[in-house]
């Protein structure tokens, strides 16, 4: 991820999303908040327009992650618009991605943001569906 900030991929708005949780992203988000500054371009690139703290303000996890605990962190890390709702289908337990979810100390707007409307966003669903219409 640092080389992508290093490379000045999120000065160009992308959208990332790492699944998982984002691993060990937002775990390690104020740690690269601090140290960001020694992130250096990669030869040949312009220094990136942000700090490498920011970068990861700019990233989208999905929520497989089978602990309220993680799941909780990331929502206080990255906020419910930067979280898209993951079930790691076929594997594990069908029922415990939604569950986790709907138990998170969120708000109902919050959580239909993570359930589906994140994604719509992304995708740009809600234009499609309103070009049909």
């Amino acid at each position: 991820m640092l080389r992508l900030i290093g490379a000045g991929l999120f000065d160009r708005d992308p959208v990332i999303i790492a699944a998982h949780l984002g691993g060990v992203l937002p775990w390690l988000r104020e740690r690269i908040g601090i140290h960001g500054h020694t992130v250096t371009s990669l030869p040949g690139q312009p220094d990136p327009a942000r700090p490498a703290g920011q970068g990861l303000d700019r990233l989208y996890v999905d929520t497989v992650g089978y602990g309220a605990a993680p799941l909780e962190f990331c929502y206080a890390q990255l906020g419910a618009d930067r979280m898209l709702f993951g079930t790691d289908h076929p594997y594990a337990a069908p029922g415990l991605p939604q569950d986790l979810v709907d138990r998170m100390s969120c708000t109902h707007a919050e959580r239909e943001q993570i359930l589906a409307g994140n994604a719509q966003r992304l995708l740009r669903l809600e234009a499609a569906a309103a070009g049909r219409a």
